[in-house]
């Protein structure tokens, strides 16, 4: 299948760039110089959309309010010639809104820069997405029901992500990512059903689902001689559970596993939710030995209270900054500034959603210490991890040097 996109900028030019660009990467290409005009087209039917933010008639912030409010499922490309700020801004907006964002490009575009973000661009299965009547199904249209069903059933599991070492390139480490394959809807991914199960009262029985199974697969690789640090997430709600330290050392015991190679990953947000409970768990939890890491570091608005207050072990770098490093300097600004802060303050930095090899020198000169993302590996099955912990030492051999 041929993946489509549209391109809607109000320069000709631009369009037709974009266009012989695509073109020759095989993409089926629609150009419009008008952004009201995309009213009348059916994006359902588009892969991604390339869209300018400074048009008139219908500006970029207004299309992507558009975009979200009729439940656009194309992957979106930015393109601004305003500030990085700007780009930046409308990217974050865009996803709070539950759109795919692949990257944002500042113009004058740089090639290379253009073909990296549409290698990135998914084909959409709409095979699975389409319900018997022939309509699109918007995959976030399931019930309570089926989500309890889920879980009871044990169709959501964890997919591991690899996580390198960036002093000597070795294997250390995995994040566990809930993914749900519904038996009809095919594969969904987490922002599509974590937000139900929180509003259903069901985020509790699934986190304690998804640990269990990423503590057995994280047993099982050691009883084969791989032994990894592995990375959970946990959601506000899970966090006002005060009991949750106790059970959490009850588990790793009773699998052999030490709780210094457990990670509890929270975000911002969601320590400030429930602070006096989360400082309370959090803190406990650092007493047992458990590793904790901020997520999304730099995107809230507390992010140096929160190190001040809480026992973190472990900075992750939002992959937004990390994405837009080599080509946005205030991005880059930051990334380094976290590297340095984290070095200073005796904690791990973790930078996520490395996707080329230019990406991980820029991260290894700072200093770094780990890295993932889609150039080191994508997210996989519990039994797929052994055989690619063969496969690495090979691959990372020719990153060395």
């Amino acid at each position: 299948m041929t993946r489509s996109i549209l391109v809607v900028d109000d320069e000709l030019g631009i369009c037709e760039f974009v266009q012989d660009v695509a073109q020759d990467m095989s993409f089926d290409v629609a150009i419009t110089t008008s952004a009201s005009e995309i009213v009348s087209v059916q994006f359902d039917a588009l892969d991604a959309i390339v869209m300018d933010l400074s048009m008139p008639n219908m500006d970029g912030i207004e299309l992507i309010r558009y975009l979200a409010e009729n439940g656009c499922s194309a992957a979106l490309i930015l393109m601004s010639g305003l500030d990085s700020g700007v780009l930046a801004t409308a990217e974050r907006l865009a996803r709070d809104r539950g759109l795919t964002v692949l990257g944002a490009i500042t113009k004058p575009i740089d090639i290379l820069t253009l073909e990296k973000l549409l290698e990135l661009v998914p084909l959409i299965d709409r095979h699975q997405e389409v319900s018997n009547s022939g309509s699109m199904v918007d995959k976030s249209d399931f019930s309570v029901q089926e989500l309890t069903q889920a879980v009871s059933q044990g169709q959501i599991k964890p997919w591991f992500q690899p996580r390198i070492n960036l002093a000597d390139m070795a294997f250390v480490g995995v994040e566990a990512l809930a993914r749900w394959q519904h038996p009809v809807k095919g594969m969904i991914p987490p922002d599509r059903f974590i937000p139900l199960a929180e509003e259903s009262g069901l985020i509790d029985e699934l986190t304690v689902s998804m640990v269990e199974q990423s503590l057995a697969e994280v047993a099982r690789w050691q009883t084969e001689n791989l032994t990894l640090d592995v990375s959970i997430n946990y959601s506000a709600l899970s966090l006002a559970d005060l009991g949750l330290p106790d059970y959490l050392a009850g588990l790793v015991a009773a699998r052999d596993l030490k709780a210094d190679r457990v990670t509890v990953e929270v975000t911002e947000s969601s320590v400030l939710t429930e602070i006096q409970n989360s400082l309370d768990v959090l803190t406990r939890l650092r007493m047992k030995g458990f590793q904790l890491s901020i997520d999304d570091f730099g995107t809230g608005f507390s992010s140096m209270q929160q190190l001040q207050n809480i026992p973190f072990t472990e900075l992750k770098i939002d992959q937004s900054f990390v994405k837009r490093a080599l080509s946005d300097k205030d991005a880059k600004a930051i990334v380094e500034t976290t590297v340095d802060l984290g070095r200073r303050l005796v904690m791990s930095v973790i930078a996520e959603g490395v996707e080329d090899l230019e990406t991980l020198e820029l991260l290894k000169n700072y200093q770094c210490n780990q890295v993932q993302g889609y150039f080191i590996a994508k997210p996989m099955p519990g039994n797929q991890i052994l055989e690619w912990a063969t496969m690495w030492p090979s691959v990372a051999s020719g990153y060395t040097g």
